[in-house]
C-alpha cells in the first residue's frame, strides 16, 4: 500500500537527507489532505539498515522498508505494510528531530565575511570539513589585493560572489540559488536583508564581540574598556530584524585587564576564542543541538560608532584613570585624542603612573627616550606612540623631538 507523507505524519522539511543525497523543501509544500510534497529531489532511497535513515530509525522498526521515490520534483512515501506513527507534535515521529538533528556532514554553508576574521572563519570551517558552497564578501577595490576571505575562498575553489549592498536583488538570488542551509556572518559592516538571514532551512549565525545584550552596537570593545569595565566576551547569535537583538546560540566570557587595549583584546583573546566559537556553533547547528535563548531586552545596552570625538580628552576633569581607559580604548583606533598648541595629537601605547606627580592636569612632566610622561589628576600617562593630525603614526621620541616638546607644556591647549 501507498502512504504520502502527510498520511504518515512525517514533516516535509524533518526528511533532511540519505546518504550525501539532499532534499531541500521549498515554501510551496504543502500539508494535510493528502497532497503530496514538493520538493528537489535527486535520488531514491531505501532505508535498509546500512542507510542514514534506516540508522536513525532504530527503534522504529515500523519503518523498515521506508522508500523515497521521486516522480518527476514529486515525491511519495512507499512502503510494503501498514505504518502506525506518533506524531510527537512537530517533529512527526518521537524524539524531536531524529532525522533533522542528524544533518549530513555535507550540509550546505554560505559565508559571508570579510576580511582576516571572515578568512580565518572560513579556513577553520573549511578545515573542520564542513562544506562551504558560496562565500559572499564586498567587490575588489582597483589596485588593491583581493579580501582575504576571498583569497582564501578562491585557493579552495569555493564559490565567491560579490556585491556592494546585500539588499539588491541580483545579491538576494544569488544566494537563494544556492539552497544554503546555514548562513554564517564573519565580520559584516553591510545590512543583509530577512531575505536572506531566513532563507537557509537551518537560519543564520553571527559572530558579536560582547556578552549580548550588553555592548550592541558596531564598537561593543571599545567601549566596555573606556568605561573600565573587567570582563566581556563574545556571542555566536541568531540575528534577526532588529540590531545584535536576536536570540543567543553560544556565548563565551573574557577579562579585561588594567592594562588591556582594544587591540590586545581583540587580536589577543577575542579573535581566535570567536573563530572556535563560530565552529563550534556550526557543529551544534549540524548535531541539532544549538539552543536559541532570547536575550534580556531589559537590560540591553546600545553604543553606536567610536569615533574621535568620542575619545577626546577632558584634562581638568578626568581622573588617571578615566584618561587611561580612554587611551587603551582607542587605541589603536579611533586614537584617544588632545590638543598642544592648537593641533591634534593622539596617544598610543600609554602606561599609567599612579601617584601625585606635582604637575598640572595635561602638563608634561618628563620627555625621555621611552615618551613623554603627561600629568593627569591623580597620577600621570606615559604615552609611546603618538599620530600628529594629519600625519602618521610614529613613536614618541621621534616626534617629541621634531617639535621640541620639552617638560612644562601643555596639552590641551
Amino acid at each position: 500500500m501507498r502512504r504520502n507523507l502527510s498520511q504518515l505524519g512525517l514533516p516535509i522539511g524533518s526528511l533532511c537527507q540519505s546518504g550525501r543525497r539532499r532534499f531541500h523543501p521549498l515554501p510551496r509544500i504543502k500539508y494535510g489532505g493528502g497532497s503530496e510534497g514538493e520538493g528537489i529531489v535527486d535520488s531514491t532511497y531505501q532505508t535498509d539498515t546500512d542507510s542514514p535513515i534506516g540508522r536513525l530509525a532504530g527503534s522504529h522498526a515500523s519503518l523498515a522498508g521506508l522508500r523515497l521515490t521521486v516522480v518527476a520534483f514529486r515525491f511519495r512515501i512507499a512502503v510494503d505494510s501498514p505504518i502506525v506513527i506518533n506524531s510527537g507534535g512537530t517533529s512527526g515521529i518521537p524524539g524531536k528531530g531524529w532525522i533533522y538533528s542528524q544533518m549530513a556532514d555535507d550540509m550546505r554553508i554560505a559565508v559571508i565575511g570579510q576580511a582576516a576574521f571572515g578568512k580565518d572563519v572560513l579556513a577553520a570551517l573549511a578545515d573542520n570539513g564542513e562544506n562551504i558552497v558560496g562565500v559572499f564578501c564586498p567587490p575588489d577595490r582597483e589596485g588593491r589585493p583581493f579580501d582575504p576571505i576571498k583569497q582564501e575562498a578562491v585557493e579552495r575553489e569555493i564559490p565567491v560572489f560579490q556585491f556592494r549592498r546585500m539588499r539588491r536583488k541580483v545579491a538576494i538570488d544569488a544566494f537563494l540559488e544556492l539552497n544554503a542551509d546555514l548562513c554564517v556572518m564573519a565580520f559584516v559592516t553591510d545590512i543583509v536583508p530577512d531575505e536572506i538571514l531566513e532563507a537557509p532551512t537551518q537560519g543564520t549565525i553571527q559572530y558579536h564581540p560582547s556578552l549580548l545584550p550588553k555592548h550592541r552596537g558596531p564598537s561593543s570593545m571599545n567601549w566596555p574598556i573606556i568605561w573600565g569595565e573587567t570582563v566581556t566576551g563574545l556571542s555566536i547569535f541568531w540575528p534577526d530584524k532588529g540590531l545584535d537583538t536576536g536570540p543567543i546560540l553560544l556565548q563565551k566570557e573574557v577579562e579585561i585587564t588594567p592594562d588591556d587595549t582594544l587591540g590586545s583584546l581583540y587580536f589577543g583573546k577575542l579573535y581566535q576564542m570567536g573563530v572556535d566559537a563560530m565552529v563550534e556553533s556550526v557543529q551544534l547547528v549540524r548535531e541539532g543541538n544549538a539552543p536559541r535563548i532570547d536575550q534580556d531586552h531589559d537590560a540591553a545596552t546600545y553604543e553606536g560608532w567610536c569615533r574621535a570625538e568620542d575619545v577626546v580628552i577632558d584634562w581638568e576633569n578626568q581622573t588617571v584613570d578615566e584618561v587611561y581607559n580612554l587611551v587603551r580604548g582607542g587605541d589603536p583606533s579611533p586614537g584617544a585624542n588632545t590638543t598642544l598648541n592648537g593641533s591634534s595629537v593622539g596617544f598610543f601605547r600609554a602606561s599609567k603612573i599612579d601617584g601625585d606627580t606635582g604637575g598640572q592636569a595635561g602638563e608634561v612632566t618628563e620627555v625621555s627616550e621611552e615618551g613623554f610622561t603627561v600629568a593627569a589628576n591623580g597620577g600621570a600617562i606615559l604615552v609611546g606612540r603618538v599620530q600628529p593630525e594629519g600625519g602618521r603614526k610614529v613613536m614618541s621620541p621621534e616626534w617629541t623631538e621634531e617639535v621640541g616638546l620639552k617638560p612644562g607644556a601643555k596639552f590641551g591647549t
